[in-house]
This record gives structure tokens, C-alpha cells and sequence, in this order.
């Protein structure tokens, strides 16, 4: 197992690599209010790219059979094409009823960006999913790396020529999609298999996955808007600048994260689904995989606490140095958040999705309580640490809920 991590993590290291390299530069071609509109919009599409597939591409990695799994992708792909539709015309219809809510820049433009990220990135999640189902890790590898890399490249070129919200965006497009030529091997398989399938196959599998699509889709939902209401409470609190500053922050410490997070997610995913296939007992790993998340993110912390406003104005600028009193702040929640990867793959694995989709609602309740409430009595920075403490709370205690559960089972 570690090997494979280890693969993984290559990629993911080596895309995030690009990201940190590329950041210093893109600051200085494009000012916090550019970032500000970039993440107002991602707040809102972000969480449908998660969504998009429906959740069925986790059922491509847990399926028993071949033709099933071929059955879910397909089914995913379908998916992901019609929430982008959907989505299109989310978007558009609000820039009729609030035109400058995403940015003036963005209106002329939004219905194709929304149609390809959310579809490209159905494109990607069925992609390393059928790759991990195969165990080809090394694909996925270099799809993340690829993702990265792309994506950073095309929104300094583009920022050159038009230094807005539109070229991130427009950026983060053509990055997704000429890292999805990953796959291409995965999908012409795909496109051959597909017309073996009939809409009662794709109802069989909608019908026989319905935990990950019901419970699953909305608790993917509830989860990643709760990773995006501070994004749209500060900027509706606080304007569009604060937003950009509180992104940088964010999306900072999301990249040694993401390092971690999605190379452990793919690979417990498989020793899971291994494990409670032949009937053994998950809790040991659970607990190892949690333990070994904490132990790496509790120096990581002391560091960013001890140096993050002065390396934030020196590496980004001094107009972004307020992002690292940001980083400061939302630290609690950063290191519980990557300590609960194997309890996302855990609800997976063992479709407590039902469970799961109540804590999230619940939690994103509580959290943007907690941001509103707080807001009126103390700033900005102090509203998100405020949020980041009671985050973490909830993080651990639905932690500790699926271990005790999985004891028990």
C-alpha cells in the first residue's frame, strides 16, 4: 500500500509543485480582486464539479464485476453532462437577476465555462477511477501532475493578455482538459463497451448504486459548499477583495493537503474495499491512516503560525501579506480536515452515505451560523478563526463517530 501512495504522491507533489511555483507570479499579474471574482464563481461551480458524475464513480472502484463497473462510468459520464447543462443555465439565470454577482468581466462568458469545467470534470473523476479499478496508479499519477501544471501555465499566459477573473477561469479550463487526454486510453474502451449498454442497464446501475447517488451526491454537496461558504459570506460581508486575500490563504494550504489527501484517498479506497471484501476488519488501518495525518500536519501548523504573514508579503507581495493572518486562522480546521481522508473513504467503503449526508447538513449549518453570528461582533480574521475552531470540533467528533462504528461492526 505504501508503495502505491507513494506513487500517487508523486504526481499530486509534482502538480502542486507548479501550483507553488506559479503563484508568486500569477499574484503579481493579477490583484486580489481578480482572485476575488475567480473564487466567487468557484464557490458555486466548485461544489458541482464534485458532484457532477453523481457520485458514481466511486461505485466504478467498488463494483465486482467488470461489466458492472463499465456500467457506472458510462452512467457517470451521462451524469456529468447533464448537471453541466443544468448548471449552465443556473448561471446564466442568475446573471440576469444580479449581473455583477460574479464579476462584469465573467457574464458574456459563463454559460461555456460552467458547461466545460463541470463536464471535464466529470471527465476526470470517471478517468482515475476506472485507472484505480485497474490499478494503474501511475495514470493518475500524471493526470494530477498534468492538471496542476496545465492549469497554472494557461492563466499566466492568458493573464498577460487580460489580467481578470475570466482568464483564471478560462485557464483552469484548458488545463483540465489537456490533462484529461490521460485517460484517452480508459475512454476508448469506454466508447467501445458503451454500445453493449441499453437504458435498462443504466437504470440497473442508477437503481443498484442509489446510496452513493441519493446520500452520496448530496453529502459530496453539503461538504464542499461547506469548504465554500467563507468564500461567499466574506464577500458578501466584506467585498471581493478580502475574498481574493482569503483564497490565496486557503487555496496555500490546500496544496500540501491535496498532496496527502488525494493520493491516500485513491489508494485506502482500494485497501478498504479489499479489506471489507474479504471480511476483515478496517478499524486498525482506519486509525493507523488517521494517526499518521496528524503526526504530519502538527509541524507543518507550528511552521505557518510562526511565519505565514511574513512569507505571504515576501513570496506573493506585500498587498497579499493580510493572506497569511488568514492562514493563521483557519489552521485548526486545515489539520482536522486532511486527518479525516480515511473517514471519507470509510463512508464510501461501507455506505454509511445516510449517515454521513446528516452530518454534513448538520455541520454546514453550524458552520455558517457560526460565520454570520460572528461576524457581527468581530472582524473579518477573527470571524474565520472562529469558524476554523468550530470546524475542527465537528470534523473530530464525526472522526471519532465512524471509528467507533466500524469497532462495532
Amino acid at each position: 500500500m505504501i508503495r502505491k501512495i507513494a506513487v500517487v504522491a508523486t504526481g499530486a507533489a509534482a502538480g502542486q509543485f507548479f501550483s507553488v511555483a506559479f503563484s508568486p507570479i500569477l499574484t503579481r499579474i493579477f490583484n486580489p480582486a481578480a482572485f476575488g471574482e475567480f473564487a466567487t464563481f468557484s464557490s458555486i461551480i466548485g461544489p458541482l464539479c464534485v458532484i457532477c458524475c453523481l457520485k458514481l464513480e466511486n461505485a466504478i472502484v467498488v463494483e465486482s464485476t467488470e461489466e458492472e463497473a463499465i456500467a457506472s462510468a458510462i452512467t457517470a459520464v451521462l451524469a456529468s453532462l447533464l448537471i453541466a447543462l443544468l448548471a449552465s443555465v443556473a448561471t446564466w439565470t442568475i446573471t440576469l437577476v444580479k449581473p455583477g454577482f460574479f464579476g462584469s468581466a465573467l457574464n458574456a462568458y459563463l454559460i461555456p465555462v460552467t458547461f466545460a469545467l463541470i463536464l471535464l470534470s466529470g471527465v476526470g473523476l470517471v478517468g482515475q477511477s476506472l485507472s484505480v479499478r485497474s490499478s494503474l496508479f501511475s495514470a493518475v499519477s500524471v493526470y494530477q501532475a498534468a492538471r496542476s501544471a496545465l492549469t497554472v501555465f494557461s492563466q499566466a499566459i492568458l493573464g498577460i493578455v487580460a489580467p481578470n477573473g475570466l482568464s483564471l477561469l478560462t485557464g483552469q479550463v484548458l488545463g483540465q482538459a489537456f490533462s484529461s487526454s490521460t485517460f484517452l486510453r480508459n475512454f476508448r474502451t469506454l466508447a467501445r463497451r458503451a454500445r453493449d449498454f441499453d437504458k435498462f442497464t443504466m437504470l440497473k446501475t442508477f437503481r443498484r448504486n442509489s446510496s452513493f447517488v441519493y446520500f452520496g451526491t448530496l453529502q459530496s454537496l453539503a461538504n464542499a459548499f461547506s469548504a465554500t461558504v467563507p468564500l461567499l459570506i466574506i464577500g458578501a460581508l466584506f467585498g471581493k477583495q478580502e475574498v481574493g486575500l482569503f483564497w490565496l490563504a486557503f487555496r496555500m494550504l490546500a496544496l500540501p493537503a491535496q498532496i496527502v489527501a488525494e493520493s491516500m484517498r485513491v489508494v485506502l479506497a482500494k485497501s478498504f474495499a479489499d479489506l471489507s471484501n474479504r471480511g476483515d476488519s478496517i478499524t486498525p488501518a482506519y486509525y493507523k491512516a488517521t494517526g499518521v495525518l496528524i503526526g504530519a500536519c502538527v509541524p507543518i501548523a507550528v511552521v505557518v503560525c510562526t511565519v505565514a504573514p511574513l512569507a505571504f508579503s515576501l513570496a506573493f507581495g506585500a498587498a497579499w501579506e493580510k493572506a497569511g493572518y488568514y492562514a493563521i486562522a483557519i489552521m485548526p480546521s486545515w489539520i482536522v480536515s486532511i486527518a479525516a481522508v480515511p473517514s471519507a473513504v470509510v463512508v464510501s467503503v461501507k455506505r454509511m452515505q445516510g449517515s454521513f449526508l446528516v452530518y454534513e447538513i448538520t455541520s454546514l449549518v453550524i458552520k455558517a451560523t457560526t460565520l454570520l453570528l460572528m461576524s457581527r461582533f468581530v472582524g473579518n480574521i477573527s470571524t474565520v478563526a472562529c469558524y476554523a475552531v468550530v470546524t475542527a470540533l465537528i470534523q473530530a467528533i464525526w472522526t471519532l463517530y465512524v471509528g467507533r462504528k466500524l469497532a462495532e461492526k
